[in-house]
Parts: C-alpha cells; sequence; structure tokens
C-alpha cells in the first residue's frame, strides 16, 4: 500500500510538473509573438507555424506519464522475480528408490496442516489452509471432494503432487511416506484430468500417445510415421480404460 500511495504521488507531482510547463512555454510564445508582430517582424502566419510547433513538442510530453508508471511497474516487478529467485526450494527431493510403482494405490492423509505463507512467517500470523486434516481413500474407490471455493480442494491435490511441502503431518500411499518417494517416481503414478482439457492441434491418436512420451518405446513410434499402425495398436488398451 505504501508503495501504491508512492507512486501515484510521483504521478501527480510529474503531471502537475508538464501541465505547468505547457502553460509558461505557450504563455511566453504568446508574448514574444505579440511582441514581434507589433514590430512587424513576424506575421500571424509565423505565430500560428510557431504555436503548432510548440505544441507538437509537448505531445510527447504527455505520454511520459504513462511510460513513467510503466517503468515503475515493471522496477518493481523486476524486485518481485529476484526475490522470487532468492528463495530456497523447499521441496527436498530423496535419490534412491528410483522406479518404484505403487501397488494398490491407497491414500492417507494423516494430520496434515498446511499453509502458503512463508516459514519465516510467525506461526500465529499464518493463514492455515489446511488444518489436522484426516482421511484415506481405500484402493479402487471414488471419493469425492466438495466444498466452496477456497476450502483447499485444489490444494490437497498440490500436497498430493508435493508441489508444497505439508507444515504438519504426514501424506502416505500404501502405507509409505511420499516425503520418502523420488518425485519422479510419485507424479508418474499419478494422473490428474483437469476441468479445462488442452489438446494438442493434431489426432486424437497423437495427443493419447503423448502421455508416454516418457517411454523410449512409445516416442519411437510417436516419432516413426511408418509405424503408425503399431503406435494405433498400443494405444487402443488406454483408449479402452478411460
Amino acid at each position: 500500500m505504501i508503495a501504491h500511495i508512492a507512486v501515484a504521488k510521483s504521478l501527480v507531482t510529474l503531471n502537475i510538473a508538464q501541465s505547468i510547463c505547457v502553460a509558461l512555454g505557450l504563455s511566453a510564445n504568446l508574448l514574444v509573438a505579440f511582441s514581434k508582430i507589433q514590430t512587424g517582424e513576424l506575421n500571424v502566419g509565423d505565430f500560428v507555424s510557431l504555436n503548432a510547433y510548440i505544441l507538437s513538442m509537448y505531445i510527447p510530453l504527455g505520454f511520459l506519464g504513462t511510460f513513467w508508471r510503466f517503468i515503475r511497474q515493471s522496477m518493481v516487478d523486476v524486485e518481485l522475480i529476484f526475490e522470487l529467485l532468492g528463495v530456497n526450494e523447499q521441496t527436498v527431493n530423496v535419490t534412491d528408490q528410483v522406479g518404484k510403482r505403487f501397488e494398490k494405490g491407497e491414500i492417507e492423509f494423516r494430520n496434515v496442516s498446511f499453509s502458503y505463507d512463508r516459514p519465516d512467517v510467525p506461526e500465529e500470523e499464518r493463514k492455515m489452509i489446511i488444518e489436522n486434516l484426516s482421511f484415506t481413500v481405500p484402493a479402487g474407490k471414488t471419493v469425492a471432494l466438495v466444498g466452496s471455493t477456497g476450502s483447499g480442494k485444489s490444494t490437497i491435490m498440490r500436497l498430493l503432487y508435493r508441489f508444497y511441502e505439508i507444515s504438519e503431518g504426514q501424506i502416505l500411499i500404501d502405507g509409505e511416506d511420499i516425503t520418502k518417494m523420488h518425485i519422479n517416481d510419485l507424479r508418474q503414478n499419478i494422473a490428474i484430468v483437469p476441468q479445462d482439457c488442452v489438446l494438442f492441434n493434431d489426432t486424437i491418436r497423437y495427443n493419447i500417445a503423448y502421455g508416454g512420451v516418457n517411454d523410449e518405446a512409445m516416442k519411437a513410434l510417436i516419432n516413426d510415421p511408418s509405424k503408425e499402425e503399431a503406435l494405433e495398436e498400443s494405444i487402443i488398451p488406454a483408449a479402452k480404460r478411460a
């Protein structure tokens, strides 16, 4: 808020200064031209031309306030970017257990609490999005999370993907804490269908096959036009499951 007030004050000062400069310049031009016309050194046409020159010079100054606002906003954005780059990554990845796959897929949230506030914010000032949440999703079952906007539904999915680290508690899959799993192994075993499905401007076959781009065999089929039939045979089971 203080920064916004400072920017507003600087813009007001700049606009007032511009208006004063334009008014003084036009007044001086009028007085000088009037005296020159009386002495015969200038005629009315010269006065009009001179006035037009001065106005054409002042018009670009009118855009200075707009450019100044853009410059100040850009400076603020750059400061925020550098501040963001200076933040240490909180998600710590483990280096072992590469290639792990889930057998059942039971998900358990055990006394999970989470806040989007930074760790350096005092605990009493933090806004808890999720607080002491516990539930279990049995393997093979469907569970719906229902709530108003901002209640934490999307946050739960982000925590399951480990986009953020929880403040307290545990998230377990098949009884194993996800913080002890390799992030790639965790995310490769989870699929999300978003509300807004984005498709590539290509065939349905290509869009389905894209889900297997990390598989070298599938990637080779996608990149080889002569293997379209083999590619189609490989994606038919996925299409049927969907």
